[in-house]
């Protein structure tokens, strides 16, 4: 303790060529280093999903040129690396702790997990509506449709829109009885125009889906695009700890926008277009952008050309 390293001797020759160049020396190992604080801010950006190369470019930023960061965008991936096999560990349990302080917050909050004979996660799903599968066998769909159902007080959904899966027709089949379970539209018709050409006829243009009604939803389309959207703030290499934080990001963005559709419906004052009681009734019941869509197709239907 208290010991000091003195310098007694010094030798000039060097058994290398020194690096004359300032913008390299961050490329010697003995340089490249990050420290604790930016370390730190790396991880933030790191949790809002931002790549490796994002992370160079403002970092860049801050110390005004790429050239005078103090490490290179592999240093910065394999930190980002690290985070992840740090979160990997214990990560399902982390989860579960998670979940249970939330129902602690929220005694309607509800999960549910399905575990394997090796005390493996077989299935995960937690409201509102997200599920995980390990794989899409016709048992583990029953399970999902179940939690679901436990979820919503065993209350069936009217209708099901999918795609043309067997196994979860199956596991609708026994667990949504008296649901109205239809194959995704848009399948539907490239399967059709595949066989017979263009021809449509005008029933398959009105929002009745084989015999039922299924306004502004026929297709797969809507779980589709939130899939897009889910693919750019989360990678194949998140725990699922790491999805269920960045899907509950996704989710606080959704009620924020819907939360604002509320406010201008109740802003707004809208009137009907027509005359008729079934417009009445949708202003009544849809929210402001879902009502102005039905408006259109009214218009379009009940419109005719001289």
């Amino acid at each position: 303790m208290g010991a000091k390293w003195e310098v007694t001797f010094f030798e000039e020759q060097q058994t290398h060529e020194l690096i004359k160049k300032f913008s390299l020396k961050k490329f010697l190992r003995s340089h490249r280093n990050i420290s604790k604080e930016e370390r730190d801010f790396i991880k933030f950006l790191h949790e809002v999903n931002l790549s490796s190369r994002k992370i160079m470019h403002f970092m860049a930023e801050i110390y005004g040129s790429q050239k005078n960061v103090p490490y290179k965008i592999k240093d910065v991936s394999n930190l980002k690396a690290t985070f992840n096999e740090l979160q990997q560990v214990g990560d399902m349990g982390q989860q579960l702790t998670y979940f249970n302080e939330l129902r602690e917050e929220d005694p309607g909050f509800f999960y549910k997990i399905q575990l394997d004979h090796h005390h493996r996660v077989e299935g995960l799903f937690w409201v509102d509506g997200c599920g995980f599968l390990r794989n899409e066998r016709i048992d583990n769909f029953i399970w999902l449709f179940q939690a679901f159902l436990e979820a919503m007080e065993f209350v069936q959904p009217k209708n099901i829109i999918t795609d043309q899966d067997i196994a979860m027709k199956s596991a609708i089949a026994e667990v949504f009885p008296t649901t109205v379970h239809r194959n995704c539209r848009w399948h539907i018709m490239k399967k059709a125009q595949e066989k017979l050409g263009n021809f449509m006829n005008k029933r398959e243009q009105l929002p009745y889906f084989k015999d039922h009604f299924f306004p502004f939803l026929q297709t797969t389309a809507r779980s589709e695009g939130f899939n897009v959207v889910l693919k750019k703030n989360v990678n194949p290499h998140n725990s699922i700890f790491q999805f269920f934080l960045q899907y509950k990001k996704l989710q606080e963005s959704i009620e924020v926008a819907e939360d604002e559709q509320e406010f201008e419906t109740e802003d707004k004052i809208l009137r009907p277009w027509s005359d008729y009681p079934m417009e009445e009734q949708a202003l009544a019941v849809y929210t402001r952008p879902i009502y102005l869509r039905f408006r259109a197709e009214l218009r379009k239907i009940t419109s005719y050309n001289m």
